[in-house]
């Protein structure tokens, strides 16, 4: 195989203005309303000791109420974003910059990677490749800089097979096995999609019948998985946890694992960004499947037991969750690239860049869009604030206006409460404004604000429409604010 120019810079300048462009997506991030809701989790327990969901509260209505205590959440995710808010505060930024530390853990892992097993002179030429389809990866993109847990999932994830791959080169063995398995558990503990990782890793040693090696990965995997129970004190506790986990609306609305299984290959071919990731990969593994299992077996196997165990345990066909695919899918991309460019076979190369062009026009487009939305949350938050006429009181809004408002209210109640709520407890029925409103008002909430910009589902839209006044009434609420961005209801039942 003869390969690339190592005296090349373009892979390195490559990297470079992909990951200029991520940086000058940072600034003003537009937040996704989990933030919130994780954000909340993390407040709770940085100042009770335990999470609990305000946010979340009427999903439920008996003993198992999140706002009262929740047990079913991101663990390890939320234990980091209380050390990070220890450091630096109750902020947007506090919890966007826990994922942004996950992702350069990850590629300094990724450097240790192919500086280690990639036994070739140019390995820096690889390296820089595989980060640069990482980064560009329209998922990676979005999820470097959002507080959600896959990012850190991932790289924990990747630690781990860092470690496998070490303890089944280096002799002996054992001591990376157990490293190896504290990680894959320690992704497990960070959001129980991380399973994917000890099942990985397990099969893969059965698999190459390292069967010393699978007790010593197993010890740490299952000790590190199972601190997923550190807050769980007693029978009840437990038995919490279990009816809040298996009346979780995602929970519900899992398939049987064996039909989630056989539809797992939906997750890559959701949209197009999907499929111009999905289709680069079948490309490399159609055109360099001997190639790629002769010198990358161990990573052609571990993204199978992967793929067969978020099929197996994933709650739902979410295409971000993906994103514990895209570091093997890149590394396979890449080689096959530069196989493929060091060849004389024209066609290959040239169905090769068209494939190329295509991931990244698609991947471009909705990296420009992450890029271009913009929004100071706070001081959109702020302003909104400002309007309602009251402090310390229960109020219903977006789940982002927790950030730097959380403490000026009673409660904050977030719309997805409703949503949730109505779609797993009142299959069929509507969603609209008004049972929002009504929602809102039954429990208890004095404000209810709905905002163009932070709003989640059609709930802005669906206000527009409505034939009312300043000062109107509906659903036992009367308009007090009115703008083409927001609208502030009162709610009449509470003086």
């Amino acid at each position: 195989m003869r390969y690339l120019d190592l005296k090349s810079h373009i892979p390195f300048l490559l990297f470079l203005f992909v990951f200029g462009l991520f940086i000058a997506s940072l600034y003003q991030r537009y937040p996704q309303g989990d933030e919130g809701l994780i954000a909340e989790h993390v407040y709770h327990f940085e100042k009770e000791g335990y999470v609990k969901s305000k946010l979340g509260a009427g999903y439920r209505d008996d003993s198992e109420s999140l706002e009262h205590r929740q047990y079913f959440y991101h663990k390890l995710f939320v234990l980091t974003g209380v050390l990070f808010m220890k450091l630096f505060g109750f902020h947007i930024y506090t919890f966007k910059a826990v994922s942004l530390f996950f992702l350069l853990v990850f590629f300094l892992f990724l450097y240790f990677y192919f500086k280690k097993f990639l036994r070739l002179q140019c390995w820096k030429t690889f390296f820089f490749v595989t980060a640069s389809l990482v980064l560009f990866n329209a998922h990676i993109f979005d999820f470097g800089f959002l507080y959600r847990p896959e990012i850190m999932a991932m790289t924990l994830g990747f630690i781990s097979f860092y470690f496998l791959q070490k303890g089944l080169v280096d002799q002996p063995n054992y001591l990376w096995m157990l490293i190896s398995g504290m990680f894959a558990g320690l992704s497990a503990f960070t959001h129980l999609n991380g399973v994917i990782y000890p099942f990985a890793g397990g099969l893969l040693l059965i698999f190459k019948k390292e069967f010393r090696s699978v007790v010593f990965f197993t010890i740490t995997a299952c000790f590190f998985t199972l601190l997923y129970f550190f807050d769980i004190h007693s029978v009840e506790e437990f038995n919490s946890l279990w009816n809040q986990f298996t009346t979780d609306g995602v929970v519900i609305a899992k398939k049987p694992f064996y039909m989630s299984l056989l539809k797992e290959h939906q997750r890559f071919f959701h949209s197009i960004v999907e499929i111009s990731f999905s289709v680069l990969l079948l490309f490399s593994l159609f055109f360099n499947f001997k190639y790629l299992k002769n010198n990358f077996n161990n990573i052609m196997l571990y993204l199978l037991f992967l793929v067969i165990g978020l099929g197996l345990f994933a709650h739902g066909r979410a295409p971000y969750y993906g994103i514990h695919y895209t570091p093997y899918i890149a590394l396979i991309i890449a080689v096959s690239c530069l196989n493929i460019f060091s060849q004389k076979n024209k066609t290959l190369k040239i169905a090769q860049s068209i494939l190329l062009l295509g991931f990244v026009v698609v991947n471009g487009v909705q990296n420009e869009q992450t890029i271009a939305k913009k929004i100071d949350i706070a001081a959109h938050n702020a302003r909104l604030s400002a309007l309602i006429p009251e402090k310390q009181v229960k109020i219903a809004a977006p789940s982002v206006f927790i950030f730097e408002e959380i403490s000026h209210y009673e409660s904050i109640r977030s719309d997805m409460a409703y949503y949730t709520h109505t779609d797993h407890f009142h299959i069929g029925e509507q969603k609209t404004v008004e049972g929002l409103l009504r929602f809102s008002c039954e429990r208890g909430d004095k404000y209810i604000l709905i905002d163009k910009y932070t709003t989640g589902f059609s709930f802005f839209k669906d206000a527009s429409k409505l034939d009312l006044n300043l000062n109107g009434v509906i659903a036992g609420c009367q308009l007090i604010h009115k703008s083409d961005t927001y609208f502030i209801f009162k709610n009449l039942n509470i003086r």
